[in-house]
Order: structure tokens, then sequence, then C-alpha cells
């Protein structure tokens, strides 16, 4: 179910907004050498209670505003920091070996050529700061010397 809305929030309607690399430029991909605007980067970790380690570096920040919140983020890191990454984070469901995600992928990103990943989705109970938030993450372990992670974000 939580998929569906997800879609439906991707598709429909609301307001996108996109820092892709850069300072917000819709025109950017994500091959751009730039990094994510900080206020978009530090607004999607608050809002999905991450905490990254010290060789995470966010790559691709997104966010869609509608009747529901959603955030995409895309994180490279350390292979050996993943862990850290999903302990620190609270993120203490076990990960699903080869296991696809059928949500929309961040721009200049294909899912589908992964080849060695790992998913698995958890929800937060709601708090002061943000109402149930549900957090669906890939890992991408194609590259052995730096893990992509692949973060979405949203309410339902």
């Amino acid at each position: 179910m939580a998929v569906l809305l997800v879609m439906a929030v991707l598709t429909g309607c609301g307001g996108v907004e996109v820092d892709v690399r850069g300072e917000g430029d819709r025109s950017r991909t994500a091959a751009d050498s730039s990094t994510p605007n900080p206020e978009s980067t530090a607004e999607a970790l608050r809002f999905g209670e991450l905490t990254l380690p010290p060789s995470a570096e966010v790559v691709w920040v997104g966010s869609e505003r509608g009747l529901d919140r959603l955030y995409l983020l895309v994180i490279e890191l350390d292979p050996g920091e993943v862990d850290q990454l999903l302990a620190d984070s609270g993120f203490t469901v076990a990960l699903q070996e080869q296991q696809p995600v059928h949500l929309v992928a961040p721009p200049g990103y294909d899912l589908d050529r992964i080849e060695d990943f790992a998913s698995a989705q958890d929800r937060l109970d709601p708090t002061d700061d943000h109402p149930e938030v549900f957090r669906q993450v890939l890992i991408d372990r194609d590259n052995p010397d730096r893990t992509r992670v692949f973060w979405w974000l949203f309410t339902t």
C-alpha cells in the first residue's frame, strides 16, 4: 500500500523540488559534479532521522510536496560503513538480498542495472517533528570501493 502511495505522490499533483548535485537547478543530472544544497540535505536527513558516517557523501536529494511528503536521497560511502549508517539511523529491519524496489528512481539512476543489492523498509513512529514516516532503502554494492545507498522517505 505504501509503495502505491509513493508512486501516486511521484506522479500526482504537488510541487517537486529536485536538487541533483546543484543548487536546485532542475536541468542538471546525477552526473554533475557539484554537491546538493546543504539546507535540502539537512531537511531530508532530519525528516528520515538518518545519521551519516564519516565517509558518507549525499550526491542527490529530491523532494515532493503534495498531500504527503516524499524525500529521495542518494548517498555514497565506504562499504564498511553501511552497517553503521543503518544502525545509527535506527534502521533495524533485516535487509533482503536481491529484493527489488518498485519505486521511481532518481533521474540519472537506473535501478534495474544494479546487480548486487539488498533492500528493506521500516517506519518511524510519529513525533512532534514529523508524522509517521516510511523509509525504503536500497543498498547498491556493484562498486566494491564505494557503496551507493538509495533512500525513499515518505508519509502516507
